[in-house]
């Protein structure tokens, strides 16, 4: 059972109800991501799947498959709102909106992965394999990515080069951005063959498989490019290059994910996941404990581990 970089051992510091579903980055908020992530782990392992065989290239080594029912709804207790959503902006601190909202619609060139206990990066489903690298002049190094030619937007506009472009451009010269390192340090983005961006580094970039991706992933030109994106996006947007789409966010209340029928690689099962705004911890178990909501992950505490357990022994 796998939908991108995960597999369902990922929850085993959540707490999933039972008889249910069961570093390459930039700087931006490595270590609160962290705390979320595993919540979206499990609902990307729950929710997708392949009717491929698993490959060493794409999987997870300790993925194990099983069968994942089709349709239904999968609730969560997720501790954060987030300020916007777009990604890009200073006012995209919240690690809950990453692993909500931009994990699941946001094309990226590498997903990160868990093999035999350490987290590693590799080609996701929007490239065709490790980009090449050359190294004439080691001081300015130059690579070249080739795009899936199945990859494309929610709207059927394919995924390229321009999009590779236009998010370089709009994270290292635009204003009120979270991050730049590592996008100026790019000179150029060469477009001549739209399939396959060419990135000439100014210098060498030690984590430049965190870009195009990374905290913030690729923009879509097309429905961008020429107007306010920070606008655009904020509160929601409609396109995704990810399995999942963003069908509602009712601020102070939830947001609603559904699956995106255009993607290319492994398709959602559930028909629909809802995270509910649970900021109060205690608040959050009685909401699990209550039926309320099938997963959280609440802040670590040191009795949390205690109230799960008494609540799966009473029932």
């Amino acid at each position: 059972m796998k939908c991108g970089t995960t597999t369902g051992r990922a929850v085993s510091k959540g707490y999933i109800r039972d008889g249910e579903v069961s570093e390459l980055t930039t700087k931006r908020k490595q270590s609160l991501r962290m705390v979320a992530g595993v919540a979206v782990l499990a609902i990307a392992a729950a929710a997708c799947s392949s009717d491929k065989k698993s490959s060493s290239s794409s999987s997870v080594a300790s993925t194990t498959s099983v069968a994942v029912p089709k349709g239904g709804t999968l609730v969560v207790g997720a501790e954060q709102e987030p300020d916007c959503a777009d990604w890009i902006a200073s006012c995209a601190g919240s690690s809950w909106g990453y692993w909500m909202m931009n994990v699941t619609t946001m094309p990226r060139v590498y997903d990160t992965v868990n093999e035999g206990g350490k987290w590693v990066a590799k080609p996701s489903s929007l490239v065709t394999g490790e980009p090449s690298i050359d190294l004439k002049d080691p001081t300015k190094p130059v690579v070249t990515y080739k795009i899936n030619p199945k990859a494309v937007w929610s709207d059927g506009t394919a995924i390229t080069c321009d999009d590779f472009a236009y998010t370089w451009d709009a994270i290292a010269n635009g204003k009120d951005i979270y991050d730049p390192t590592g996008y100026t340090d790019i000179a150029k983005v060469d477009c001549t063959d739209e399939a396959s961006p060419v990135v000439s580094f100014k210098k060498p970039v030690t984590a430049w498989k965190g870009l195009f991706g990374g905290g913030y992933g690729i923009y879509p030109a097309h429905l961008l490019k020429g107007k306010d994106h920070e606008k655009i996006m904020t509160n929601g947007y409609t396109f995704s290059g990810g399995p999942w789409m963003i069908s509602k966010w009712d601020k102070g209340v939830s947001i609603t994910l559904v699956p995106n029928t255009k993607y290319w690689g492994d398709v959602p099962k559930l028909d629909q996941v809802v995270f509910r705004f649970q900021t109060d911890t205690a608040a959050e178990f009685q909401a699990f404990k209550g039926n309320e909501v099938s997963l959280i992950y609440p802040q670590p505490q040191l009795d949390a581990g205690f109230r799960v357990a008494r609540h799966h022994a009473a029932h």
